[in-house]
C-alpha cells in the first residue's frame, strides 16, 4: 500500500544538522517531502504558501529565538503539529513548547532515523485526534445551547398558558357580580311605576 508523502517544513539555520535531519529522513520507513527555510520569516511565507502536514522547529534560528519562535509559528499555524528540535541545554524550552501546544520535542544530539520517524507519524496522530475532540466539543457545545434555547421556550410557552388561566379565572369571576348587577338593574326598570317593589 503506497503511502501518500507527509510534506515537512524544517526550519533550521545550522547546515550540518539540516544534512543530518536530510539523511535521517531519506532512510525513514515513511515518504516525505522536504522544505527548509534558514529564518523564521522565509518559513512563514513557505507556511502561507504551501500546504504542511508539520513542522520541525529549531528555537535559535537568526531572526528569532526562544519560546517566542514556537509561539510565531503556532500563532500562523495552530493546526500543524510542531516537533521542536533542542540542543542538550534546551531540554527545558523543549518541556515548556509541549505545554504551549507543540506535540513533542527531541534532542538534536540524540536524533535518529527511527525516531525522527516515529515522532513525525505520532505528532500527526496527535494533532488530528486534538482536532477531531476539538470539534467534538464545538458541536456539544451548540447542541447545549440549541437544548437551554429550547427549554426557555417551553418555560416561556408554559409561563403563558398560566397568565390565560388566571385571567380567564380573573375574568369569570368578575362577570359573576356584573351579571348580577345588570339583573337587578333590569328589576329596577321593570319596577320602576311601583316605588315600594323599586325601594326594595
Amino acid at each position: 500500500m503506497n503511502m501518500k508523502p507527509i510534506r515537512v517544513l524544517l526550519l533550521e539555520y545550522n547546515d550540518d544538522d539540516v544534512f543530518l535531519i536530510k539523511e535521517f529522513l531519506s532512510e525513514s520507513d515513511i515518504p516525505v517531502i522536504l522544505d527548509c527555510a534558514d529564518y523564521l520569516k522565509k518559513g512563514l511565507v513557505v507556511l502561507s504558501q504551501e500546504k504542511i502536514d508539520v513542522i520541525l522547529l529549531d528555537l535559535r534560528l537568526p531572526d528569532s529565538q526562544g519560546l517566542e519562535t514556537f509561539d510565531l509559528v503556532f500563532s500562523k499555524a495552530p493546526q500543524i503539529p510542531v516537533i521542536v528540535l533542542t540542543g542538550h541545554e534546551d531540554q527545558e524550552l523543549g518541556t515548556e513548547s509541549i505545554a504551549r501546544g507543540a506535540q513533542d520535542f527531541i534532542i538534536k544530539g540524540k536524533i535518529t532515523s527511527h525516531l525522527l520517524s516515529r515522532s513525525i507519524q505520532y505528532a500527526m496522530e496527535r494533532k488530528r485526534i486534538e482536532q477531531e475532540l476539538k470539534q467534538t466539543v464545538e458541536e456539544l457545545k451548540e447542541a447545549n445551547h440549541k437544548i437551554l434555547e429550547h427549554q426557555k421556550s417551553v418555560i416561556e410557552e408554559e409561563r403563558l398558558k398560566v397568565l390565560l388561566q388566571i385571567s380567564g379565572t380573573t375574568a369569570h369571576e368578575l362577570s359573576q357580580p356584573l351579571t348580577t348587577l345588570l339583573g337587578n338593574i333590569e328589576l329596577i326598570k321593570l319596577r320602576k311605576d311601583d316605588p315600594v317593589k323599586s325601594a326594595h
